[in-house]
Protein backbone atom coordinates (compact mmCIF):
# COMPACT_ATOMS: atom_id res chain seq x y z
CA UNK A 1 0.00 0.00 0.00
CA UNK A 2 1.66 2.91 -0.66
CA UNK A 3 2.05 6.28 1.55
CA UNK A 4 -0.54 8.48 -0.23
CA UNK A 5 -3.29 5.84 0.19
CA UNK A 6 -2.42 5.30 3.59
CA UNK A 7 -2.87 8.57 4.33
CA UNK A 8 -6.04 8.99 2.74
CA UNK A 9 -7.43 6.17 4.91
CA UNK A 10 -6.15 8.04 8.05
CA UNK A 11 -7.69 11.11 7.06
CA UNK A 12 -11.00 8.88 6.00
CA UNK A 13 -11.30 6.84 9.53
CA UNK A 14 -10.50 10.63 11.56
CA UNK A 15 -13.82 11.72 9.80
CA UNK A 16 -15.61 9.13 10.87
CA UNK A 17 -14.79 9.69 14.30
CA UNK A 18 -15.45 13.33 14.33
CA UNK A 19 -18.54 12.55 12.44
CA UNK A 20 -19.86 10.36 14.84
CA UNK A 21 -19.31 12.68 17.67
CA UNK A 22 -20.57 15.85 15.75
CA UNK A 23 -23.97 13.44 15.56
CA UNK A 24 -24.16 11.42 18.47
CA UNK A 25 -22.78 13.10 21.44
CA UNK A 26 -23.96 15.71 23.16
CA UNK A 27 -22.62 19.40 22.23
CA UNK A 28 -19.65 20.39 24.30
CA UNK A 29 -20.92 23.25 25.26
CA UNK A 30 -23.46 21.81 27.64
CA UNK A 31 -20.77 21.72 29.71
CA UNK A 32 -21.20 23.95 33.12
CA UNK A 33 -18.92 24.59 36.05
CA UNK A 34 -19.96 22.40 38.95
CA UNK A 35 -22.33 20.37 36.72
CA UNK A 36 -21.08 16.38 37.13
CA UNK A 37 -21.18 14.34 33.91
CA UNK A 38 -24.11 11.97 33.38
CA UNK A 39 -22.02 8.54 34.08
CA UNK A 40 -24.39 6.55 32.09
CA UNK A 41 -24.03 8.47 29.41
CA UNK A 42 -20.59 8.64 28.87
CA UNK A 43 -20.51 5.32 29.48
CA UNK A 44 -23.47 4.66 26.64
CA UNK A 45 -21.29 7.12 24.34
CA UNK A 46 -18.23 5.20 24.89
CA UNK A 47 -19.94 1.94 23.96
CA UNK A 48 -21.17 3.12 21.03
CA UNK A 49 -17.78 4.82 19.75
CA UNK A 50 -16.05 1.75 20.75
CA UNK A 51 -18.36 -0.93 19.17
CA UNK A 52 -19.32 0.85 15.91
CA UNK A 53 -15.57 2.56 14.72
CA UNK A 54 -13.77 0.15 17.07
CA UNK A 55 -11.52 3.17 18.59
CA UNK A 56 -10.96 1.52 22.06
CA UNK A 57 -9.26 -1.52 20.36
CA UNK A 58 -6.74 0.27 18.38
CA UNK A 59 -3.78 -0.79 20.95
CA UNK A 60 -4.87 -3.96 21.82
CA UNK A 61 -3.55 -7.07 19.69
CA UNK A 62 -5.15 -9.24 17.37
CA UNK A 63 -4.73 -12.20 19.47
CA UNK A 64 -6.94 -10.12 22.32
CA UNK A 65 -9.79 -9.07 20.08
CA UNK A 66 -7.84 -5.99 19.15
CA UNK A 67 -7.36 -4.50 15.68
CA UNK A 68 -3.54 -4.22 16.46
CA UNK A 69 -3.38 -0.47 15.19
CA UNK A 70 0.35 1.48 15.81
CA UNK A 71 0.36 5.26 17.76
CA UNK A 72 -0.12 6.63 14.34
CA UNK A 73 -3.85 5.20 13.98
CA UNK A 74 -4.27 6.70 17.58
CA UNK A 75 -2.87 9.88 16.92
CA UNK A 76 -5.12 10.56 14.00
CA UNK A 77 -8.27 9.51 16.50
CA UNK A 78 -6.75 11.71 19.68
CA UNK A 79 -6.85 14.40 17.19
CA UNK A 80 -10.27 13.67 16.04
CA UNK A 81 -11.71 13.93 19.52
CA UNK A 82 -9.39 16.73 20.69
CA UNK A 83 -11.10 19.18 18.34
CA UNK A 84 -14.56 18.03 19.06
CA UNK A 85 -13.92 18.23 22.90
CA UNK A 86 -15.40 14.68 23.23
CA UNK A 87 -15.99 13.72 26.90
CA UNK A 88 -15.27 9.87 26.22
CA UNK A 89 -12.59 7.99 28.11
CA UNK A 90 -9.91 7.32 24.95
CA UNK A 91 -6.99 9.01 26.63
CA UNK A 92 -7.76 6.31 29.87
CA UNK A 93 -9.40 3.14 28.24
CA UNK A 94 -8.40 3.63 24.67
CA UNK A 95 -4.40 4.39 25.40
CA UNK A 96 -3.14 4.19 28.82
CA UNK A 97 -4.84 1.20 29.83
CA UNK A 98 -3.91 -0.93 26.62
CA UNK A 99 -0.46 0.72 26.35
CA UNK A 100 -0.07 -0.68 29.83
CA UNK A 101 -1.69 -3.99 29.84
CA UNK A 102 -0.50 -5.42 26.13
CA UNK A 103 2.86 -6.01 27.23
CA UNK A 104 1.91 -7.86 30.11
CA UNK A 105 -0.53 -10.15 28.41
CA UNK A 106 1.02 -13.07 29.24
CA UNK A 107 -1.28 -12.52 33.00
CA UNK A 108 -4.33 -13.84 32.20
CA UNK A 109 -6.00 -11.39 33.82
CA UNK A 110 -4.44 -8.76 31.55
CA UNK A 111 -5.48 -10.93 28.34
CA UNK A 112 -8.79 -10.74 29.68
CA UNK A 113 -9.12 -6.91 30.56
CA UNK A 114 -7.56 -6.08 26.70
CA UNK A 115 -10.69 -8.42 25.38
CA UNK A 116 -13.17 -6.52 28.11
CA UNK A 117 -11.79 -2.75 26.49
CA UNK A 118 -12.00 -3.74 22.80
CA UNK A 119 -15.44 -4.67 24.00
CA UNK A 120 -16.12 -1.63 25.56
CA UNK A 121 -15.39 -2.24 29.17
CA UNK A 122 -13.85 0.99 30.47
CA UNK A 123 -10.92 0.91 32.04
CA UNK A 124 -8.46 3.02 33.27
CA UNK A 125 -4.83 3.56 35.33
CA UNK A 126 -4.33 5.46 38.27
CA UNK A 127 -0.11 6.23 39.64
CA UNK A 128 -0.35 9.70 41.09
CA UNK A 129 0.38 10.97 44.37
CA UNK A 130 0.94 14.88 44.25
CA UNK A 131 2.75 14.45 40.74
CA UNK A 132 1.27 13.50 37.99
CA UNK A 133 4.14 12.47 35.97
CA UNK A 134 5.50 9.70 38.24
CA UNK A 135 4.15 6.82 39.97
CA UNK A 136 3.52 7.18 43.69
CA UNK A 137 6.88 5.11 45.66
CA UNK A 138 4.35 3.87 47.73
CA UNK A 139 4.08 -0.25 48.34
CA UNK A 140 0.64 -1.03 46.59
CA UNK A 141 0.56 -4.90 47.35
CA UNK A 142 -0.49 -5.39 51.33
CA UNK A 143 0.45 -8.87 53.23
CA UNK A 144 -2.80 -10.37 52.47
CA UNK A 145 -2.22 -9.70 49.07
CA UNK A 146 -5.13 -6.50 48.72
CA UNK A 147 -4.38 -3.25 47.39
CA UNK A 148 -4.34 -0.17 49.79
CA UNK A 149 -3.29 3.12 48.90
CA UNK A 150 -4.25 6.69 47.98
CA UNK A 151 -4.25 8.46 44.28
CA UNK A 152 -4.67 11.38 42.55
CA UNK A 153 -5.96 12.55 39.41
CA UNK A 154 -7.14 9.28 37.93
CA UNK A 155 -8.19 10.14 34.49
CA UNK A 156 -12.28 9.23 34.14
CA UNK A 157 -11.81 7.11 37.20
CA UNK A 158 -15.63 8.03 38.10
CA UNK A 159 -16.95 5.91 35.46
CA UNK A 160 -14.84 3.35 35.21
CA UNK A 161 -15.63 -0.11 35.86
CA UNK A 162 -12.25 -1.29 36.23
CA UNK A 163 -8.82 0.45 37.86
CA UNK A 164 -5.53 -0.48 37.16
CA UNK A 165 -3.61 1.04 39.85
CA UNK A 166 0.17 1.39 39.70
CA UNK A 167 2.14 1.23 42.86
CA UNK A 168 6.03 1.34 44.03
CA UNK A 169 7.62 3.27 41.85
CA UNK A 170 5.74 1.48 39.02
CA UNK A 171 6.94 -1.91 40.20
CA UNK A 172 4.04 -3.16 41.17
CA UNK A 173 1.13 -3.69 38.56
CA UNK A 174 -2.62 -4.37 39.91
CA UNK A 175 -5.96 -4.58 38.08
CA UNK A 176 -9.06 -3.85 40.93
CA UNK A 177 -12.82 -3.56 39.82
CA UNK A 178 -14.05 0.07 40.76
CA UNK A 179 -16.66 -1.08 43.18
CA UNK A 180 -13.70 -2.05 45.60
CA UNK A 181 -12.49 1.06 45.51
CA UNK A 182 -13.90 4.52 47.30
CA UNK A 183 -13.55 6.88 44.14
CA UNK A 184 -14.17 10.68 44.68
CA UNK A 185 -14.88 13.13 41.62
CA UNK A 186 -12.62 16.15 41.82
CA UNK A 187 -13.58 19.48 40.65
CA UNK A 188 -11.80 20.43 37.10
CA UNK A 189 -10.96 23.19 35.70
CA UNK A 190 -11.22 21.44 32.57
CA UNK A 191 -15.14 20.50 32.06
CA UNK A 192 -14.75 18.01 29.54
CA UNK A 193 -12.49 15.10 31.31
CA UNK A 194 -13.25 14.08 34.08
CA UNK A 195 -10.56 13.38 37.01
CA UNK A 196 -11.20 11.42 40.25
CA UNK A 197 -9.14 10.53 43.93
CA UNK A 198 -8.59 7.10 44.35
CA UNK A 199 -8.85 5.37 47.89
CA UNK A 200 -7.86 1.69 48.21
CA UNK A 201 -7.87 -0.12 51.70
CA UNK A 202 -6.97 -3.75 50.97
CA UNK A 203 -8.94 -4.37 48.34
CA UNK A 204 -9.13 -7.31 46.30
CA UNK A 205 -6.79 -7.17 44.01
CA UNK A 206 -5.14 -9.03 40.83
CA UNK A 207 -1.28 -8.82 41.04
CA UNK A 208 -0.42 -7.81 36.92
CA UNK A 209 3.09 -7.60 36.72
CA UNK A 210 5.89 -6.45 39.40
CA UNK A 211 9.66 -5.78 38.86
CA UNK A 212 10.97 -4.17 35.88
CA UNK A 213 8.59 -5.78 33.85
CA UNK A 214 6.27 -3.95 35.57
CA UNK A 215 8.44 -0.48 35.12
CA UNK A 216 8.94 -0.94 31.56
CA UNK A 217 5.40 -1.64 30.94
CA UNK A 218 3.95 1.27 32.93
CA UNK A 219 6.93 3.65 31.09
CA UNK A 220 5.92 3.40 27.69
CA UNK A 221 1.94 3.58 28.70
CA UNK A 222 2.96 7.01 29.82
CA UNK A 223 4.85 7.72 26.61
CA UNK A 224 1.84 6.52 24.50
CA UNK A 225 -0.44 8.88 26.80
CA UNK A 226 1.57 11.73 26.53
CA UNK A 227 1.93 11.31 22.37
CA UNK A 228 -1.98 10.35 22.28
CA UNK A 229 -2.35 14.08 24.62
CA UNK A 230 -0.03 15.85 22.20
CA UNK A 231 -2.16 15.07 19.19
CA UNK A 232 -5.42 16.14 21.14
CA UNK A 233 -3.59 18.96 22.03
CA UNK A 234 -2.28 20.38 18.22
CA UNK A 235 -6.18 19.32 16.84
CA UNK A 236 -7.57 21.33 19.76
CA UNK A 237 -5.69 24.39 18.61
CA UNK A 238 -6.81 23.85 15.59
CA UNK A 239 -10.41 24.04 16.67
CA UNK A 240 -10.25 26.78 18.78
CA UNK A 241 -8.34 29.07 16.32
CA UNK A 242 -11.32 27.77 13.92
CA UNK A 243 -13.91 28.96 16.24
CA UNK A 244 -12.12 32.63 16.89
CA UNK A 245 -11.80 33.20 12.93
CA UNK A 246 -15.73 32.51 12.93
CA UNK A 247 -16.39 34.82 15.43
CA UNK A 248 -14.13 37.49 13.91
CA UNK A 249 -16.15 36.98 10.44
CA UNK A 250 -19.20 37.34 12.56
CA UNK A 251 -18.59 40.49 14.79
CA UNK A 252 -18.89 43.61 13.01
CA UNK A 253 -17.86 46.83 15.00
CA UNK A 254 -17.45 50.16 13.28
CA UNK A 255 -19.52 48.79 10.28
CA UNK A 256 -16.94 46.15 9.84
CA UNK A 257 -16.53 42.52 10.74
CA UNK A 258 -13.56 42.61 12.75
CA UNK A 259 -11.48 39.89 11.23
CA UNK A 260 -10.91 42.81 9.09
CA UNK A 261 -9.15 44.84 11.67
CA UNK A 262 -5.07 44.82 11.26
CA UNK A 263 -4.50 43.72 14.71
CA UNK A 264 -6.96 41.05 14.65
CA UNK A 265 -5.61 39.40 11.48
CA UNK A 266 -1.99 39.33 13.71
CA UNK A 267 -3.30 37.48 15.97
CA UNK A 268 -5.08 34.87 13.82
CA UNK A 269 -2.15 34.67 12.03
CA UNK A 270 0.41 33.91 15.17
CA UNK A 271 -2.23 30.83 16.01
CA UNK A 272 -2.34 29.67 12.81
CA UNK A 273 1.26 28.81 13.14
CA UNK A 274 0.83 28.20 16.33
CA UNK A 275 -1.40 25.35 15.45
CA UNK A 276 0.18 24.49 12.39
CA UNK A 277 3.60 23.65 14.06
CA UNK A 278 2.06 21.80 17.16
CA UNK A 279 0.87 19.26 14.84
CA UNK A 280 3.66 18.74 12.65
CA UNK A 281 5.64 17.92 16.12
CA UNK A 282 2.89 15.84 17.40
CA UNK A 283 3.01 14.00 13.94
CA UNK A 284 6.87 13.37 13.85
CA UNK A 285 6.93 12.69 17.20
CA UNK A 286 4.63 9.79 16.62
CA UNK A 287 6.10 8.56 12.80
CA UNK A 288 9.87 8.42 14.50
CA UNK A 289 9.12 6.39 17.44
CA UNK A 290 6.87 3.62 15.72
CA UNK A 291 9.40 3.80 13.33
CA UNK A 292 12.14 3.22 15.78
CA UNK A 293 14.27 6.32 14.61
CA UNK A 294 17.29 7.58 16.51
CA UNK A 295 16.05 10.85 17.20
CA UNK A 296 12.62 9.68 18.18
CA UNK A 297 13.15 10.15 22.19
CA UNK A 298 14.01 13.35 21.75
CA UNK A 299 10.77 14.21 19.55
CA UNK A 300 8.82 12.06 22.02
CA UNK A 301 10.29 14.31 24.54
CA UNK A 302 9.98 17.53 22.85
CA UNK A 303 5.92 16.60 22.10
CA UNK A 304 5.27 16.12 25.29
CA UNK A 305 5.08 19.56 26.52
CA UNK A 306 5.26 21.90 23.12
CA UNK A 307 1.86 21.03 21.87
CA UNK A 308 0.40 21.71 25.02
CA UNK A 309 2.49 25.03 25.32
CA UNK A 310 1.16 26.28 21.71
CA UNK A 311 -2.50 24.88 22.07
CA UNK A 312 -2.90 27.45 25.26
CA UNK A 313 -1.21 30.21 23.59
CA UNK A 314 -3.68 29.75 20.62
CA UNK A 315 -6.57 29.27 23.35
CA UNK A 316 -5.93 32.20 24.93
CA UNK A 317 -5.99 34.45 21.98
CA UNK A 318 -9.33 33.23 20.97
CA UNK A 319 -10.36 34.46 24.18
CA UNK A 320 -9.18 37.70 23.10
CA UNK A 321 -10.61 37.76 19.74
CA UNK A 322 -13.81 37.37 21.54
CA UNK A 323 -13.48 40.57 23.14
CA UNK A 324 -13.70 38.83 26.73
CA UNK A 325 -16.98 36.95 25.96
CA UNK A 326 -15.58 33.97 24.83
CA UNK A 327 -14.80 32.84 28.57
CA UNK A 328 -19.13 32.91 29.16
CA UNK A 329 -20.35 29.63 29.41
CA UNK A 330 -22.02 30.02 26.06
CA UNK A 331 -19.38 29.83 24.19
CA UNK A 332 -16.88 27.00 23.25
CA UNK A 333 -13.97 29.15 23.48
CA UNK A 334 -14.02 28.98 26.82
CA UNK A 335 -13.74 25.00 27.07
CA UNK A 336 -10.99 25.15 24.93
CA UNK A 337 -9.04 27.40 26.91
CA UNK A 338 -9.83 25.23 30.03
CA UNK A 339 -8.84 21.79 27.97
CA UNK A 340 -5.68 23.44 26.69
CA UNK A 341 -4.39 24.36 30.29
CA UNK A 342 -5.48 21.28 32.00
CA UNK A 343 -3.60 19.53 29.60
CA UNK A 344 -0.16 20.91 30.35
CA UNK A 345 -0.44 19.55 33.85
CA UNK A 346 -2.43 16.32 33.25
CA UNK A 347 0.88 13.74 32.29
CA UNK A 348 3.28 15.70 34.32
CA UNK A 349 3.57 19.06 35.12
CA UNK A 350 5.32 21.75 32.22
CA UNK A 351 8.31 21.93 34.42
CA UNK A 352 9.36 18.80 34.72
CA UNK A 353 8.62 17.89 31.10
CA UNK A 354 10.59 20.30 30.31
CA UNK A 355 13.34 19.78 32.37
CA UNK A 356 13.22 16.06 31.14
CA UNK A 357 13.65 17.17 27.76
CA UNK A 358 16.92 19.05 28.37
CA UNK A 359 18.06 16.23 30.67
CA UNK A 360 17.97 14.28 27.31
CA UNK A 361 19.55 16.60 25.02
CA UNK A 362 22.52 17.53 27.86
CA UNK A 363 23.51 13.33 27.83
CA UNK A 364 23.10 13.08 24.17
CA UNK A 365 25.75 16.23 24.02
CA UNK A 366 27.67 14.19 26.77
CA UNK A 367 27.54 10.76 24.77
CA UNK A 368 28.48 12.51 21.52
Amino acid sequence: MSEESTRAELAEFADAVRGFCQDKLPEHTVARPGVVRDADAARSNWRALAVDLGVASLLIPEEHGGSGASLIEVGRVAEALGAELATVPFLSSGVLAPALLAPIATNPVAADLLARIASGTIVTVAWAGEDPGVATAAKLITDDGGASGTFRYAIDADIAEVVILVGAGGAEIAAVNASDLRITARPTFDLTRGLADIAADKAPASLLASGDEAIEAFRDALVAARLALASESAAGAGAALQVAVQYARERVQFGREIGSFQAIKHMLADCFVNEQSALSVARQAIEALVAAEDEADELVAAAAFYCADRYVDVAATGIQVHGGIGFTVERAAHLYRRRAEANRHLLGTPEQLKSDYLTLLKSKENAA
